[in-house]
């Protein structure tokens, strides 16, 4: 893991610029279209794609968002 606390500003295709903060950075590999989709590590999810350059959202947060419990445990 590179960050637990990630901050900084993501410009989209169109050249709109978000900023965002208290995201995770890790080192993996993605491909344009995969934000939105799960990051697992050894079988649990624990996050969700939010940018390039392996930023994140950490699955606490969703799990807090749409107050849900976790559903991908281990293997």
């Amino acid at each position: 893991m590179k960050s637990t606390n990630w901050r900084g500003s993501i410009e989209s295709p169109n050249g709109d610029k978000q900023y965002f903060t208290n995201m995770r950075q890790a080192s993996y590999s993605e491909v344009p279209g995969d934000s939105g989709g799960p990051i697992f590590y050894g079988g649990t999810a624990i996050g969700v794609h939010s940018a390039d350059t392996g930023v994140y959202t950490h699955i606490s947060e969703i799990e807090d968002y749409f107050n849900i419990d976790s559903i991908f445990t281990g293997n």
